[in-house]
């Protein structure tokens, strides 16, 4: 506290917490504000030994209208009329602030100075409504990385995430608005099979637990599903290369993705996938790989024998129900 109030009045800059002292009024406001602290008694004590110069500070710049609000607000009697003068005070001048970073299109700087806030958004309609109008255009740039990133650290805050989504319809229309855009990131990312996104999907995991914990393990199943998203596409485009050229040889990528299959219990993605990767490696390169087999059955082909049970693949393919049969003595 004394680091605080010193440098604060040394600057007058003094905060309404902390502009006070001196005989009258100024010794007046610096005894309330003790008085109405969380611990007045250690406040009183570790204030003692700057009394002087907080009294001092306070009469050398009266004129200051930050100064003027403290010296105002200690004339009140009660702890409460002190501490809603110090919020009403408070909020003029973030509500200034605010309604000057909108002017100048700096919506993001406007929702920060709100979400520290939130004890003087439910207490002051004026900054309310101020807020609720940061919050709407800030979430309005969604499309801008440093605005996104900036509205999910306030949506997912571990201290008051929880408490602006029950406060502000604005707020929570916002957050979920950026849940359900982070969303389709990772759901896209993970159709067109394109290189994961780490932290895409750590802020949509992030959002969903904010918002709707019911919803984790469905989040956490769609982020699994991008995260095998390339390994699929790799696999296809190793498999039908090796199809093209005629190559009796099963890409290692195929049997990977296939395996997987346990972490991928309940998901529709994942057993489309799986279903159309076994029918281009173990279908249509198998039966390369089976039409090669003499004396013995190497690894693909028995993997072929195995996966092809497995989904069925023969029965709509009689060339490769012609080749297992053929090479069932040997790979079985």
């Amino acid at each position: 506290m004394r680091a605080q109030l010193s440098l604060l009045l040394l600057a007058s800059l003094s905060t309404l917490a902390l502009a006070c002292g001196g005989g009258g009024e100024c010794e007046q406001a610096f005894d309330q504000e003790i008085k109405c602290s969380e611990d007045p008694v250690a406040a009183k004590k570790e204030a003692e030994s700057f009394r002087k110069a907080a009294i001092a500070a306070c009469n050398a710049d009266k004129s200051n209208p930050r100064m003027k609000t403290a010296i105002e607000c200690g004339k009140k009697k009660s702890c409460d009329e002190f501490k809603a003068c110090k919020l009403q005070a408070r909020s003029a001048d973030d509500i200034k602030e605010i309604e000057e970073n909108l002017a100048g299109g700096k919506a993001n700087e406007a929702m920060k100075t709100c979400s520290y806030s939130l004890e003087t958004y439910k207490a002051v309609p004026a900054f309310k409504a101020a807020c609720d109008k940061a919050f709407t255009a800030a979430f309005a740039k969604l499309d801008d990385k440093d605005a996104r990133d900036d509205a999910r650290y306030t949506c997912t805050s571990s201290t008051s995430g929880k408490e602006w989504l029950a406060a502000s319809e604005p707020f929570k229309a916002g957050c979920v608005a950026l849940k359900d855009q982070l969303q389709k990131l990772v759901t896209t990312q993970r159709d067109e099979g394109t290189e994961f996104d780490y932290s895409t999907c750590s802020s949509y995991q992030d959002m969903v637990k904010a918002l709707d914990e019911a919803g984790a393990a469905a989040a956490e199943l769609l982020c699994k599903e991008a995260d095998q998203s390339d390994d699929y596409a790799k696999a296809i485009a190793a498999a039908q290369k090796n199809i093209d050229e005629k190559s009796a040889s099963v890409p290692y990528e195929c049997k990977s993705f296939l395996d997987a299959k346990e972490g991928f219990a309940g998901s529709e993605w994942f057993a489309g996938k799986a279903s159309s990767l076994a029918k281009t490696c173990y279908g249509d390169l198998g039966k390369i790989v089976l039409a090669g087999v003499t004396s013995y059955c190497p690894l693909d082909a028995k993997d072929t024998h195995t996966y092809a049970a497995e989904f069925k693949l023969a029965d709509a393919d009689a060339d490769l129900a012609a080749l297992l049969a053929k090479t069932a003595s040997k790979c079985n």
